[in-house]
């Protein structure tokens, strides 16, 4: 699939309403607006849903800036659980506009962000489009480990849309239209879900409309955030993340779930049973090509010897993050 390349002009201009829910106040979200403000010009309005926030903030009044209190708007809800797939529902209801763009409060963006975002939607005519998402660079081995992995991850469902068959996405930097919002009855029958705003959309919508529902393949259309701080922080990301695959209408991701859990569990135990040997080293060779290959794309730098670090230490991560899922399960 080729990068998605912005035209130098257009002959109009993108009306957009920009959805941002937040419950734990990060400095980050004034420095969102703040780019939003400059890099839209006052083309797109923002909704900012307080989502049972504990810590309030102030930001600077500006009119295309529109906060709502989610316990105003729904009373029955509460902070026992995330409501973010109830803020977004509420959001696009004060939408003015039809296209739907939904941001995370933490996040950081590129500072063509907008002009791509923009461009693609005018060019393609979306009734999805995800946008990429990477983490912020720092120091340790944690940090480096999990840039690879979310890369590869993107990289991945990018491949697989292009094959049509839709796995992943991130509601970071999520677009969509309300005329497929509603054509899909929204979260109906979701919200019970714990989370699960982006993927569950993502779903509906490709299924409904599976030739407008896109990738931007763009690094410009990049938003970036934090990865998790320590290895229990990641794990019970994970387990969350696991945790809402039996929710999935789409079952096929289950299964691609279960196929990649399978491999990394040969490949661990494969270092125990030498009949599989051939395992290890097939999929050892797929993963350098494949990280190879996305290389040039992302731009990133990774010696060989690193590689071969990361794709050995990935099947024991994974297998670590199922048995931590399966000690904390409860039917």
């Amino acid at each position: 699939m080729p990068s998605y390349i912005v035209p130098l002009e257009h002959n109009e201009t993108l009306k957009a309403t920009i959805i941002i829910p937040y419950r734990d106040y990060d400095q980050r979200l004034n420095s969102l607006l703040t780019q939003l403000k400059t890099q839209t010009n006052g083309h797109a309005e923002i909704i900012l849903i307080n989502d049972f926030a504990i810590t309030s903030f102030s930001y600077e009044v500006n009119p295309i800036i529109k906060p709502i209190n989610l316990k105003d708007k729904s009373p029955h809800l509460n902070s026992s659980k995330n409501n973010k797939k109830e803020a977004i529902s509420i959001g696009i209801m004060e939408a003015s506009h039809e296209y739907i763009i939904c941001l995370d409060a933490d996040i950081t963006l590129m500072d063509s962000w907008w002009k791509t975002i923009a461009g693609f939607i005018l060019d393609k005519k979306p009734h999805f489009a995800a946008g990429l998402h990477r983490y912020l660079p720092d120091d340790g081995w944690l940090n480096k480990f999990l840039i690879l992995e979310q890369d590869i991850l993107t990289a991945t469902s990018i491949a697989a849309l292009n094959l049509r068959f839709p796995t992943m996405c991130n509601g970071a930097n999520m677009i969509f239209t309300k005329t497929a919002f509603q054509a899909v009855k929204g979260y109906d029958g979701l919200y019970n879900a714990n989370g699960g705003d982006d993927l569950f959309l993502y779903h509906r919508i490709y299924k409904k409309f599976p030739y407008a529902t896109h990738y931007i393949k763009n690094l410009d259309a990049t938003v970036y955030s934090d990865p998790p701080e320590n290895f229990l922080e990641l794990l019970k990301q994970r387990r969350r993340w696991i945790s809402k695959t039996t929710s999935y209408e789409n079952k096929s991701i289950q299964i691609q779930a279960g196929i990649i859990f399978l491999t990394n569990f040969l490949f661990v135990s494969g270092l125990f049973i030498f009949p599989h040997l051939p395992i290890i080293v097939l999929k050892f060779l797929a993963d350098i090509l494949f990280i190879y290959k996305i290389k040039q794309f992302y731009g990133f730098k990774l010696s060989l010897l690193k590689t071969i670090i990361y794709s050995c230490l990935y099947p024991f991560y994974t297998v670590s993050v199922f048995v931590y899922y399966i000690s904390k399960f409860r039917p």
